[in-house]
């Protein structure tokens, strides 16, 4: 299978976003890293030669417009499957092998990865991450999409920007709605770089100052529920929410 790797990025530190790259250079499995920027190219992707769109501006929500640009770009450039990875995060190098492998083995048109919890220094985290679970949830860096998932990429860029704290959730949704068949690895392989404060309260840790306390994600579903029926409606025949 011809494989892309997707991720948008918007002004990450160098020595994280230069972890995130090794770790696509480094996979078993051949594969290209297609970068975008959201509004503020970095040098590294320059240096290294590696695929990139540059957007004149950024956009914010998460990435979801230059996921979507990415993702696009290896369709039209005949990629069999494309995965996505988040600037701050990383994979351990037999991610994408297993992937195919498991798509090989099961037929399953999404796959998922597991991932292990990091604080933001790279350090694991003794934790079992029990919500990106390849069942009621899936993390954006976990998925696996092959060429019939396809449809579902322009999706990315039509979630309203209120909807971007719980983008992954919306997605993961979706593809359960539109019933795709899906399998999940049982080897974590995704390397998660948390901001979320409940990891570190778990643990008895100080969160980082600017950690995520999951208000963001109460006021999406706020402004969700505070739509009038129809325009509620609307985004709930899309992406399959409730």
């Amino acid at each position: 299978m011809k494989i892309a790797i997707v991720t948008p990025y918007y002004r990450p530190l160098d020595a994280v976003f230069a972890q995130c790259l090794d770790s696509v250079a480094a996979q078993t499995y051949p594969c290209d890293h297609i970068l975008v920027s959201d509004g503020h190219p970095n040098a590294l992707v320059t240096e290294r030669r590696l695929k990139e769109i540059r957007l004149p501006q950024a956009h914010g929500v998460g990435g979801n417009l230059p996921r979507c640009l990415g993702a696009i770009m290896a369709v039209n450039e005949g990629y069999d499957a494309i995965v996505f990875l988040d600037e701050d995060n990383w994979f351990s190098t037999d991610h994408v092998q297993n992937l195919v492998g498991l798509h090989d083995q099961t037929g399953a048109v999404v796959c998922t990865a597991r991932r292990t919890i990091h604080r933001l220094d790279g350090s694991q985290m003794a934790l079992t991450d029990t919500w990106s679970d390849g069942a009621t949830n899936t993390d954006t860096n976990c998925m696996f999409l092959t060429q019939a998932a396809f449809p579902l990429l322009p999706l990315w860029s039509l979630m309203a920007p209120q909807l971007g704290p719980i983008c992954d959730r919306i997605y993961w949704a979706t593809i359960k709605n539109r019933k795709y068949a899906t399998a999940h690895a049982a080897t974590p392989t995704v390397r998660f770089r948390s901001l979320y404060k409940v990891h570190y309260d778990i643990l008895g840790e100080a969160a980082p100052s600017d950690a995520k306390t999951g208000g963001e994600i109460d006021d999406s579903i706020k402004w969700l529920r505070s739509l009038p029926t129809d325009q509620r409606n609307y985004w709930r025949s899309l992406f399959g929410i409730q």
